[in-house]
């Protein structure tokens, strides 16, 4: 989970928030009451498969290899 949320601080608040999205973790409360804290507290809750997916295309979007 560690490499995981790693990883996590690499990305902006804006792709954070889409990765959290992309792997399908939900929030039970108003997403702009949510601080960056917030997202990566639950980044450690996807599924790893998904979530270097999803976090692969957000990198690969920017045009940086991984």
């Amino acid at each position: 989970m560690k490499h995981l949320s790693d990883l996590g601080t690499q990305l902006t608040d804006e792709e954070l928030k889409l990765l959290v999205e992309k792997v399908g973790i939900k929030f039970a409360v108003d997403e702009n009451i949510l601080t960056r804290d917030d997202y990566e507290g639950v980044i450690g809750e996807a599924d790893r498969e998904d979530f270097y997916r999803e976090y692969r295309k957000i990198i690969e979007s920017r045009g940086v290899k991984t």
